[in-house]
């Protein structure tokens, strides 16, 4: 990159499949992203282009949320705002964690719905469309939380809080194996008070 990154922090990074990668942090003026376009030898500053979370999908596609949904399918030189694309109940100034993909155009988002509750949403078109699943709490007890992470179409794990009888809460994971249409709730230790990222091994 042309500027000096020794106080930068990356938070999020990944790679397409054919080498391009995407990086996301802060530096001493503020969000950062960085693109590589040859497997992480170098790496640009895309900041004002785009800016937040951060996905990886097929061989070209990246992701970037933070009000909003954008997409690029040709390893970050243009981008396109997918924003209305989204249903009409998610509050898009709530978006701030990447998609999980599976594939080029299968992947799942954690939205904030106007009415409060979140949930989970599907595109299998990279993007162009997005289906609300069901209003995932997996239980009664546990709500779903932020993060999502799928290792096949349908096998995938989300973050969740877990309330008690008393009201005090723990955190919890749930479960799906149909897609994220249904989850069964799983906890861990009552220890453990809070899990910030989770993933699956395909």
């Amino acid at each position: 990159t042309g500027g000096d990154l020794r106080s930068s922090r990356i938070y999020e990074l990944c790679f397409t499949r054919s080498g391009v990668g995407i990086a996301s942090g802060g530096g001493v003026f503020g969000n950062l992203t960085l693109l590589s376009r040859d497997a992480g030898a170098t790496w640009h500053d895309i900041t004002a282009t785009v800016q937040g979370g951060i996905a990886c999908s097929g061989d070209m596609g990246l992701w970037a949320v933070g009000d909003g949904i954008r997409h690029s399918t040709d390893g970050g030189r243009t981008w396109v705002d997918l924003t209305d694309r989204l249903p009409a109940t998610v509050d898009p100034s709530e978006i701030g964690v990447p998609p999980s993909f599976v594939d080029a155009r299968t992947g799942w988002l954690v939205a904030q719905l106007r009415s409060g509750a979140r949930a989970v949403l599907q595109t299998t078109d990279e993007g162009e469309t997005w289906s609300e699943l069901a209003e995932l709490s997996f239980t009664s007890e546990t709500r779903l939380g932020s993060r999502l992470d799928f290792a096949t179409s349908r096998f995938g794990i989300a973050n969740g809080q877990r309330t008690d009888d008393t009201g005090s809460r723990f955190a919890a994971a749930a479960l799906t194996r149909a897609g994220g249409a249904t989850g069964k709730a799983t906890a861990f230790a009552d220890e453990v008070l809070m899990v910030r990222d989770l993933a699956l091994v395909p």
